[in-house]
């Protein structure tokens, strides 16, 4: 018999599999956008 613990490992497993190969998509649409984000934020540091 399989475990409770078993199983929700293995849903975690696909879980992160289905987000690592979204993020695998918006990773290169929202590089540009991270850049961007990471300038605005460190010249509002510097202010």
């Amino acid at each position: 018999m399989v475990s409770a613990e078993h199983i929700w490992i293995v849903h975690l497993g696909v879980l992160m599999k289905v987000y690592l190969s979204i993020n695998q998509i918006h990773r290169l649409k929202n590089e540009n956008d991270w850049l961007i984000q990471r300038v605005i934020i460190i010249k509002m540091h510097s202010l």
